[in-house]
């Protein structure tokens, strides 16, 4: 079958990754040397959208930039992998968010980040004609949504269902210091959740939106993975690192009543409750963007009609191989695919 088409919207920035030696110093008046920067597109619409073209998925994006430099090399970046930029729409009111990604040898990562553009992003500007998946990104970094409890976003999400569109959302840690991190998650998801058909947030992102303060084991990932389900939303996919990913789905039913894409393999997708083993990488790159790059396998698995638990184990390995610095090509996936195929998963 041809893949389903994808738009991915929301949060969309550049990220400037120094090369780093060891971590940098804050002294006054002291200069580092650090090595050459890389300037890539970043955020989840970036992230997840060229995962997604790479394996030959039809995608699309929405997002806001500003009309500055930076808004003129995210659009020509986009481009050069194959993403139409139609759906970027440029602004002169605010400047193109960034990331100052710092991420020394052995360390996990610190973001500097200007929200920039995002923050007025309200979800207006999406298209959804000729698509059959939407995918949205970051929503606690996408304010213009998050008004009058998230009502900007319930709208969207609403709309989608009503032309039939499958529904999926991916979250980000809440700092509590934002606005995000002063609204009532608990209350949006109790809203939202319903018309959201597949979310693939990390346990952080929801420990730090649903103001958890509990040590993180396995029960505690699966007890949220299990609240999203029974918020509404059809399929819950919960990553924690090195432990892999929880799924959990809803039954036949809710999962019948989602947009046409999960509608269409809802036998092979309905009431799985499993953990995912995450897959080992050949080598550490960076981990910066794997999250994103793990819901694009997810999304790669459902868009060429895979079972849940053959799409899940795409993502995992989408993510070792984002991790090692490289991305899957749409002869690898294929391969991923039939040989987890053969193996029994669907």
């Amino acid at each position: 079958m041809a893949p389903y088409s994808v738009l991915v919207a929301g949060h969309f920035c550049i990220d400037v990754s120094p090369e780093l030696a060891a971590a940098p110093g804050l002294d006054p008046g002291r200069l580092y040397e650090v090595g050459p920067a890389r300037l890539t597109p970043g955020g989840c619409v970036a992230n997840t959208a060229i995962a997604l073209a790479a394996v030959g998925v039809p995608t699309r994006v929405c997002a806001t930039v500003g009309e500055d430099p930076f808004g003129e090399v995210v659009c020509r970046l986009l481009a050069e992998h194959g993403i139409e930029t139609e759906g970027i729409t440029r602004t002169p009111a605010v400047a193109t968010s960034y990331s100052i990604v710092v991420q020394p040898p052995g360390h996990d990562r610190t973001f500097w980040h200007h929200a920039g553009a995002n923050a007025v992003f309200s979800g207006g500007d999406v298209n959804f004609d000729g698509i059959e998946i939407l995918h949205l990104g970051y929503p606690p970094l996408l304010p213009a949504l998050l008004v009058d409890d998230a009502e900007p976003l319930l709208t969207l999400l609403k709309e989608a269902r009503r032309r039939g569109i499958t529904t999926s959302i991916d979250m980000v840690v809440v700092d509590p210091r934002s606005s995000a991190g002063r609204l009532n998650w608990r209350r949006i998801f109790a809203r939202i959740l319903p018309y959201v058909d597949l979310a693939t947030p990390s346990i952080d992102d929801l420990t730090s939106a649903l103001r958890i303060s509990q040590a993180v084991d396995d029960g505690l990932v699966e007890d949220c993975a299990r609240s999203l389900i029974e918020d509404g939303c059809g399929v819950a996919a919960v990553s924690a690192g090195a432990r892999g990913v929880y799924v959990v789905s809803a039954g036949r039913d809710r999962l019948g009543s989602a947009g046409a894409a999960l509608a269409s393999v809802a036998p092979a997708w309905a009431s799985v409750a499993e953990w995912v083993p995450a897959v080992v990488p050949r080598t550490l790159a960076s981990t910066t963007g794997a999250g994103d790059v793990a819901s694009a396998g997810l999304l790669y698995g459902l868009a060429t009609g895979a079972g849940l638990r053959r799409a899940a184990r795409l993502g995992a390995q989408f993510a070792a191989r984002s991790i090692a610095g490289e991305r899957p090509s749409r002869e690898e996936a294929r391969q991923w695919s039939a040989e987890l195929s053969a193996a029994g998963l669907d």
